[in-house]
């Protein structure tokens, strides 16, 4: 990998944020022009979302 490339892994709890921050981006950047691959889940299960957040320390 080339030493200029930075991987950033970005979630969200719901779509709120997603759409908050499509909103929020100036009309010339989108999130795919942000991000290379944005990967959307439709539900993810309530049980391995408190193992992911019992990980990473979240409330």
């Amino acid at each position: 990998m080339p030493k200029n490339k930075l991987i950033i892994v970005a979630t969200c709890r719901s779509g709120f944020e997603y759409d908050f921050l499509e909103k929020r981006l100036p009309h010339n950047l989108t999130i795919e022009s942000v991000f290379d691959k944005v990967v959307t889940y439709d539900k993810v299960p309530k049980s391995q979302a408190h193992l992911i957040a019992s990980k990473l320390d979240i409330n």
